[in-house]
């Protein structure tokens, strides 16, 4: 018990926590007087289990310290905002429809208890490590093998349908740039025999790479990941560490004065048959090239964008409304779960799964899910409420937590020497924070076991027949 002992510990402060939450929202009538002050303490609290969860890992960034980095902001400062919103009694909008303020605690509330579930499901199938430990390395930790995964990854970036009948297996051929460029930044110049100048040299290009790789991914979101090796680079290393603060700030500038304004006028603007996102976006920077200059740049304006965007509960609350109005689903909405892991090579004419199109559909933004532009998430908690309830919630959220702590399990606990390993972790840290739907997070994982487990058997079979070799070969 004493080698998780502190892991146990974390969870039981986030459940007294999470419980005192629930019992002020029981007893205070104001909305918005809940949302403020839970999304105080909450801040606080996920701000601390990150750093907590950072301490006792070598790598520092780990799915959940990463995932609660990431939620002091959706369930901490996004709530303090909504709570300022709400406090006049009014209702706010989501999509097309409006949610009311009482809706929205009760939703945020159900948040709080879906990660609690999800933070003590994963404890129990994590991998245990030690901080101390020296990471495994394999023969696959080369620079010949790096920038060929690089490449790789970033020519698909770029030709997205030549990938698509891959299904699955083709958005992870798609991941594997950021995870090579991670793997080196995270090994050190000592590993490859480099001066610390070409080190650099070679990261800075590795990390223009992937950030012109997700130039055509018309995400926010992916193209500030392009920079997640250096900043973890930064929190790994001693040495660097005491410069993180102004990495933070710089990045942080970098998204609100450049990227969040550029990516959404480019989303406001009409296409072009055979127009690409990055073709789009290019051609927004070179027509706004002025505005970029900061003379409309409103911070106001992109924090309350940011602080929106970030904010889960809202589409739950949005379902607590449907749910009191037409009742539970009872698994009507996740249907899709029932093909959804069988390969479009075995059925080329298998059903798009687009639930973000459909349920934008359903709350009224397009005329059909086939004619949405805009795929809008019902979140993994709001899903399981919509379909099973509170205890669909609580056991729904715990199952997923443990589905995710074997896929880290798999990857390890220190994957940076294994680049296979390396995919299969960053597609893990993607998918703490954008679980759009609880489905959807399932069948992603189960699909990463499966096509990672035979993919590092092969790998292990392949350097266990390398070492068997004589030196002159067969």
């Amino acid at each position: 018990m004493e080698r998780g002992g502190w892991r146990w510990r974390a969870v039981g402060v986030h459940a007294v926590v999470v419980a005192a939450i629930g019992a002020f929202a029981a007893v205070e009538r104001d909305p918005a007087a809940i949302l403020r002050t839970g999304g105080a303490v909450m801040a606080v609290l996920l701000l601390g289990l990150g750093i907590n969860e950072a301490r006792h890992s070598r790598l520092r960034l780990t799915p959940l310290s990463f995932y609660f980095f990431w939620y002091s902001a959706g369930l901490g400062l996004s709530a303090v905002y909504y709570g300022s919103l709400t406090q006049d009694g009014s209702p706010v909008d989501f999509s097309t429809a409006w949610v009311w303020p009482e809706q929205l605690a009760q939703g945020y509330v159900f948040c709080l208890l879906g990660s609690l579930a999800l933070h003590a499901g994963i404890q129990i199938s994590r991998p245990f490590g030690s901080p101390h430990a020296e990471p495994e390395s394999d023969c696959l930790l080369n620079l010949p093998f790096l920038v060929g995964l690089w490449l790789v990854g970033i020519f698909f970036l770029w030709n997205p349908e030549s990938v698509t009948f891959l299904g699955i297996v083709g958005r992870i051929v798609q991941q594997a740039a950021l995870p090579a460029v991670a793997a080196f930044a995270l090994s050190g110049p000592e590993r490859f025999g480099l001066s610390r100048l070409r080190f650099a040299l070679l990261l800075g290009v590795g990390t223009a790479g992937v950030l012109v790789g997700h130039l055509n991914s018309g995400s926010k979101s992916y193209l500030m990941f392009s920079f997640l090796p250096i900043f973890w680079l930064f929190m790994e290393r001693r040495r660097l560490r005491r410069w993180l603060p102004l990495l933070a700030l710089t990045l942080a500038a970098v998204y609100f004065v450049l990227v969040a304004p550029a990516i959404g006028r480019s989303r406001e603007s009409p296409r072009t048959d055979g127009q690409s996102n990055a073709d789009r976006l290019m051609e927004v920077l070179r027509e706004d090239r002025n505005d970029l200059g900061g003379g409309t740049f409103d911070l106001g304006e992109g924090l309350d964008a940011f602080l929106k965007r970030q904010f889960d509960p809202i589409a739950v609350a949005y379902l607590i409304g449907e749910t009191e109005v037409y009742g539970l689903q009872w698994g009507r909405t996740m249907q899709y779960a029932t093909y959804a892991l069988i390969p479009r090579a075995l059925w080329p004419d298998k059903p798009t799964i687009t639930q973000g199109a459909w349920f934008a559909w359903y709350t009224g933004f397009a005329a059909s899910p086939e004619s949405s532009t805009m795929a809008l998430g019902m979140t993994a908690v709001g899903e399981l409420f919509w379909n099973f309830g509170l205890l669909g919630v609580t056991l729904g959220m715990l199952l997923l937590g443990y589905f995710l702590g074997l896929q880290w399990r798999l990857a390890g606990a220190d994957p940076r020497g294994r680049p296979l390993n390396m995919l299969l972790y960053m597609l893990l840290l993607f998918l703490m924070v954008n679980m759009a739907e609880a489905v959807n997070v399932a069948v992603t994982v189960i699909a990463n076991f499966l096509l990672f487990s035979v993919a590092t058997y092969v790998a292990n079979a392949f350097v266990r027949r390398r070492h068997r070799l004589p030196r002159g070969g067969p």
